[in-house]
């Protein structure tokens, strides 16, 4: 990849992140109307949190330490919630755009207090998702399916076993990847 490819992927990506994750803060801090003391502290931890992935993944870069690779785990679940905050603000934006043509929402949930319980409700909703998406993850299946394929053949039987979406590095270490050949292994597959 020449040199210039690689800025001009890099500031994509990095607008498109940047965008993101403005688009989703806006709507957290408008949360906090009632709250405004609490402010401060959001602007705080929405940086850190939204920061966390890069400046842990530069950090890999120079050496691995317990700090980055907890930066890069804390950013990796960031990444995560991100797609479902996203999806959160882009509902409550659309609701409030067909409310202003059909108004038919009352006006209770207008309200700044309204907004703040709906807020600390996505990031309840949210935190649920992720961690039971990690648990999910962490916790292997297997499942087996019976295929009869009419082919001439004097095979009678045949064992494949399918491995995907593993995601090996900060978060999925070398631990796990030997759990997870060892599950493998187990099967007795013909063919992985």
């Amino acid at each position: 990849m020449r040199a210039r490819d690689f800025v001009i992927f890099f500031s994509v990506a990095f607008s498109i992140y940047g965008l993101v994750n403005f688009y989703i803060f806006t709507h957290g801090f408008a949360s906090l109307g009632a709250y405004p003391e609490m402010r401060g502290l959001y602007v705080g931890a929405y940086m850190f949190v939204a920061l966390s992935w890069i400046l842990g993944r530069f950090l890999e870069r120079v050496r691995i330490t317990p700090v980055s690779t907890a930066l890069v785990w804390f950013g990796s679940f960031w990444l995560a919630a991100m797609v479902y905050f996203l999806l959160i603000v882009f509902a409550v934006d659309v609701a409030r755009l067909l409310n202003a043509i059909i108004p038919v929402l009352p006006a209770a949930l207008f309200l700044p207090e309204t907004k703040f319980i709906l807020g600390v409700a996505s990031i309840v909703i949210v935190a649920g998702v992720v961690i039971g998406g990690a648990i999910n993850a962490a916790i292997p299946r297997i499942k087996t399916l019976e295929l009869l394929v009419p082919k001439k053949s004097n095979l009678k039987s045949l064992n494949i076993v399918v491995a995907s979406d593993i995601h090996l590095g900060t978060i999925i270490c070398k631990a796990r990847l030997e759990r997870i050949v060892e599950k493998i292994n187990s099967l007795n597959a013909d063919i992985v």
